[in-house]
């Protein structure tokens, strides 16, 4: 929290101005963007804060409520801009070249035309405006896996909270809310309990970019092997695959054996794949890494300038078959005792 604080507090002098900037963000009514906004305004104050929800057809009324509740809690600007009418402009503005084609918009793409309204039509727009910079509101998860839109959510001047896995954005909303503000600012609606799950009458995270979306992510279970992947001292997934047949993955991930059951990584088969898809789509994601805004750095190894990365593919060496093989000839997650 300090750190962050402190980071935000110099994006002055990074900008080379004599006074803070006027801060404009996306409030979507998820827990990232709400715990930018309580940091954004202890950082600079709550007049300095404008936030901005701007909600598709794919938005649900609780995460609208969200938002807005958010915004009274912290006594900040707020507006709420609908993206329907821009999103339907940018498809028929498309649609010639669709024609000749011979195509359709896929909803790959229609998630993104979407996020490119928010983030390039609305928001970039909004800040010149106003007179202020944007964040971004991704988290190291959400970095690492590429889960986000270039020139849509991949923007901004800084990126508070991109060096907080998922798992720490949520232990940061809790510290806002019982530490730092003494009172409820980031509903307890979006917080989910010790093994990353979420009741019915919960928000889940999302990014509301088409029907029944929830983000693909193993909460709790991703974000420590992201950790390890990261750690000063690296890992890889070979290593993880010597974990899983040893049977001290858990342990060697600092998580509990249940959040292994609860994500059924304990089944061999989930668990190759999972792992293939993690660390495929982690060195898929570079080229968006590079063109991400400053990160303020919160750990031993962050992204940007603390890491440097390489545009290579996910390979497969052979030792990382044979143990695959293993793993699948084992079947299922062994718990060593130690």
């Amino acid at each position: 929290y300090k750190a962050i604080i402190c980071g935000l507090r110099h994006l002055k002098d990074i900008n080379g101005s004599s006074v803070d900037p006027n801060i404009i963000l996306g409030l979507s009514g998820g827990v990232d963007s709400s715990v930018v906004a309580a940091l954004c305004v202890k950082a600079f104050g709550k007049d300095k804060v404008y936030a901005f929800n701007m909600p598709s057809q794919f938005n649900s009324n609780k995460t609208k409520d969200a938002a807005a509740q958010v915004a009274k809690a912290l006594d900040i600007f707020y507006m709420t801009q609908s993206i329907g009418n821009i999103v339907d402009a940018n498809k028929i503005a498309l649609q010639p070249l669709l024609n000749i084609l011979g195509k359709d918009i896929s909803s790959l793409q229609y998630e993104n035309i979407q996020a490119k309204v928010r983030g390039t039509s609305l928001l970039s727009n909004m800040s010149a405006i106003i007179g202020g910079v944007m964040t971004n509101n991704g988290n190291k998860l959400e970095v690492a896996l590429g889960y986000a839109t270039l020139y849509g959510d991949v923007n901004g001047a800084i990126a508070p909270i991109a060096d907080l896995t998922k798992v720490e954005v949520f232990e940061m909303a809790r510290y806002l809310n019982f530490v730092v503000f003494g009172k409820e600012v980031i509903p307890a609606a979006m917080i989910p309990d010790g093994l990353m799950q979420f009741r019915e009458d919960q928000i889940k995270p999302s990014a509301e970019l088409k029907d029944e979306q929830i983000d693909p992510m193993k909460f709790g279970y991703h974000d420590a092997l992201l950790g390890a992947y990261m750690d000063y001292v690296k890992k890889g997934p070979e290593d993880v695959l010597n974990w899983w047949l040893e049977g001290n993955l858990h342990e060697k991930l600092n998580i509990s054996y249940d959040m292994l059951v609860r994500w059924n990584i304990i089944d061999a088969k989930e668990f190759v794949k999972d792992l293939e898809w993690f660390t495929s789509l982690i060195s898929k994601s570079v080229f968006k890494r590079v063109q991400s805004p400053p990160i303020i750095i919160t750990s031993k190894t962050a992204f940007g300038y603390d890491l440097r990365e390489s545009q290579l593919p996910f390979y497969k060496t052979q030792k990382y078959l044979d143990l695959e093989q293993l793993v699948l000839k084992k079947g299922s997650y062994i718990k060593c005792h130690t």
